[in-house]
């Protein structure tokens, strides 16, 4: 990419702050057990790419967890360790609904009370259309 200082360069269109915008958030239904099912808000996050979910959350539900094969360290963007451990479970596919659009998706579990299911770039990927 070049960067060019001269005027003839600037291209119009919306300026967009450096400060932080609100979260996105949307409705998600997640079907889990014979005929358990839970209706809350998820956090689209572009920049995570897998999706996650709270310990705490698939502990209160009692969801099945899944040990994986190989521990999954997870890093920020400048390559910092985002926090202590590595991550060691996945949920068991889950069905979820948001709007209209229908999927099973193996939650990482994760320590994030604030937002208890964050939906990352692979989501968002397979839906972009």
């Amino acid at each position: 990419m070049r960067l060019h200082s001269d005027a003839s360069c600037v291209q119009n269109g919306p300026n967009l702050p450096s400060n932080p915008t609100p979260c996105f958030l949307l409705p998600i239904t997640i079907k889990y057990g014979k005929s358990m099912m839970m209706e809350t808000k998820t956090l689209f996050d572009s920049s995570a790419s897998p999706c996650f979910i709270d310990k705490e959350l698939v502990q209160q539900h009692k969801m099945i967890l899944l040990k994986k094969n190989t521990p999954i360290a997870m890093e920020v963007i400048n390559g910092q360790s985002l926090y202590l451990g590595p991550m060691m479970h996945e949920t068991k596919a889950l069905d979820i609904t948001i709007e209209m659009h229908i999927n099973k998706v193996a939650f990482n579990v994760i320590s994030s009370p604030i937002n208890p299911i964050v939906i990352g770039l692979s989501w968002l990927i397979l839906h972009n259309s």
